[in-house]
């Protein structure tokens, strides 16, 4: 669990590429806690919480980068789905943007392939 706190503080890097990648990380991250959650929620989207990674998430909302604002905007709406909504299944959301079924529409091509 050390990764989400790193990934979360690569949030502020100013490099796109560098963010996009980060936030596509963390999709997956949260995908699996998702998968893998109990009674006690998705301990990987809490550990992001904690670490202030959904604040910087939010904060990339407003970013100059489209895809990096997009994907921001995205992530968001699922957290805050997911705590206004006991029954929500944030997992098959976060694996379908992983796997690229609902991935929001970038304005760049250069997509990594695994997202496809």
């Amino acid at each position: 669990m050390g990764c989400i706190e790193a990934v979360c503080e690569l949030l502020t890097c100013p490099d796109p590429k560098m963010v996009t990648l980060c936030l596509e990380g963390l999709v997956n991250i949260l995908a699996v806690g998702e998968a893998d959650k109990d009674e006690n929620g998705n301990i990987f989207a809490k550990r992001v919480e904690e670490c202030g990674g959904l604040e910087k998430i939010e904060t990339l909302q407003i970013h100059d980068n489209n895809e990096v604002h997009t994907r921001a905007l995205w992530i968001s709406d699922l957290f805050r789905a997911e705590n206004e909504l006991e029954d929500t299944d944030m997992c098959v959301s976060l694996l379908d943007f992983s796997l690229g079924v609902n991935k929001p529409k970038s304005s760049s091509s250069s997509s990594s392939s695994y997202m496809r």
